[in-house]
């Protein structure tokens, strides 16, 4: 019986691995051509100048970062049989930390579009003008280096922690803490997104 349930377990493992591969490889390909894409269509000289369009390409960046922490590196191990961030450190902590703060600018660029289109549309001209260039480019570069600085805490609070490999288990505290922050930042997201939407269609 043990030997049955062990076989059987072994199988849905490398079953998942295989559609994990077939899942994960297209949408690392498509997700960065398109992302590309999206940088390359918003540098048009007609559209570079738009507020929202400075965000989309931030939002296209991070993006592209976030695919290459994570998307390629599960994939590329996958395939491999073999996982270089479960066995050095510095790739355990560096792929968390590129994960961690691209996704954190890539929600805030998502936030900022929701501002920026409620802005535009605002009957009062004094709040329009907060929708410029220059200040856009001044949120894009706060942004990013809030979530640079931010996200340094993964390169404490993650490690290799054998047999788990790389894990923020080790320290209940800080696992307890990246939890929290992980919930807080995708729901602010959410919210600001759905506020903002609504009150533009007002």
């Amino acid at each position: 019986m043990a030997t049955t349930t062990q076989t059987l377990a072994s199988q849905l493992s490398n079953l998942s691995n295989k559609l994990l591969i077939y899942y994960l490889a297209p949408i690392y390909v498509f997700g960065t051509l398109g992302n590309i894409l999206n940088i390359i269509i918003f540098l048009r000289r007609n559209l570079r100048s738009s507020a929202c369009s400075q965000y989309f390409i931030c939002m296209s960046m991070a993006q592209i970062i976030l695919f290459n922490a994570a998307a390629i590196n599960r994939t590329i191990a996958l395939l491999i049989g073999y996982d270089l961030s479960t066995t050095v450190n510095a790739l355990c902590k560096l792929r968390i930390y590129f994960y961690l703060s691209s996704l954190g600018i890539m929600r805030q660029c998502l936030c900022l579009i929701s501002i920026d289109r409620w802005i535009i549309t605002t009957k009062s001209a004094s709040i329009r003008k907060f929708s410029s260039l220059r200040n856009v480019r001044w949120l894009i570069i706060g942004s990013t280096l809030f979530w640079i600085l931010y996200s340094i805490h993964t390169l404490i609070g993650y490690q290799l922690s054998p047999p788990r490999g790389c894990t923020n288990l080790a320290d209940p505290s800080y696992s307890l803490f990246y939890a929290i922050q992980i919930i807080i930042s995708a729901s602010l997201t959410w919210i600001i997104m759905i506020v903002f939407s609504i009150v533009s269609l007002r």
